[in-house]
């Protein structure tokens, strides 16, 4: 079995002013030469929440959330962002059971 990770990131401020350049961090993460090989998440989703951002990663690997996790924060730095509060959940199944879904995981 794979071994996926689900990884919730909360930034504390304005989420109208943080998404936009925690986008741009991903942006540089994802173009940077050390990591471009690197998987993205399977899903993000992004909340504005009354006190900041929160960021919901599901990784299929823990060697790609790692490799996220090490290495974007000097882009977090470019983009002004601080070092969010971070809980990390390693999921024990994904869906709901038998049938495939919208996003082609299982329901």
């Amino acid at each position: 079995m794979p071994d996926e990770m689900m990884v919730l990131i909360r930034f504390g401020g304005n989420a109208d002013d943080l998404l936009p350049r925690y986008l741009g961090a991903v942006k540089r993460w994802r173009e940077d030469e050390a990591t471009k090989d690197f998987a993205p998440p399977l899903m993000a989703a992004h909340m504005k929440t009354e006190d900041g951002l929160l960021v919901m990663n599901l990784w299929a690997t823990d060697e790609d959330h790692k490799n996220f996790g090490f290495k974007v924060g000097p882009h977090l730095q470019a983009e002004g962002i601080t070092r969010p509060w971070v809980e990390h959940f390693p999921i024990a199944q994904l869906g709901w059971g038998a049938t495939v879904g919208a996003a082609g995981l299982s329901e």
